[in-house]
């Protein structure tokens, strides 16, 4: 009976350090310096991280990302899944 409460208590114990370890892996979000002035920072850094390319628009519309593959779209979607977005 103590053995198994004993085999109880180191098996809680294992996973009890592995959940905190893969929680402890997962880190806050770092904001790329482009998007520090940007309202929505998540998409922003999300859209650099992809391979997103920072183009002026036509007559001084300013700045806007673009991305031109579809490989450079699943790892902008991947991005935004893995931060809480839809």
């Amino acid at each position: 009976m103590l053995a198994n409460g004993a085999k109880l208590v180191l098996v809680t114990a294992a996973f009890t350090a592995f959940t905190t370890t893969a929680h402890a892996q997962k880190q806050k979000m770092q904001i790329h310096p482009r998007c520090a002035k940007v309202e929505d920072k998540v998409r922003c850094t999300c859209l650099f991280e992809a391979g997103g390319v920072a183009e002026y628009g036509p007559s001084g519309q300013g700045p806007r990302v673009a991305i031109y593959t579809a490989g450079q779209g699943d790892v902008f979607v991947a991005c935004m899944k893995r931060n809480g977005r839809a």
